[in-house]
């Protein structure tokens, strides 16, 4: 998914350089990029834990969080 360049925002981490190396392998084997590698297994974790990622989902979350909703 390519986000708004004005609404992306950037963090720095460190990974193992094993870590790192394995991740460009398999970003270079997909013909993707570390920046979509990175997005998809966070939005994959997000989902893990049931958070929403977007406004919408947010919205959609809390409408179904009251009982009388169902």
């Amino acid at each position: 998914m390519v986000a708004d360049p004005k609404s992306i925002k950037r963090k720095q981490f460190s990974l193992d350089a094993n870590v790192l190396y394995a991740l460009e392998a398999l970003a270079r084997d997909n013909r993707d990029s570390l920046d979509q590698l990175a997005d998809l297994a966070f939005r994959d974790l997000l989902k893990k834990f049931r958070r929403p990622v977007s406004l919408q989902e947010a919205l959609q979350v809390s409408a179904r969080t009251l009982p009388a909703n169902d």
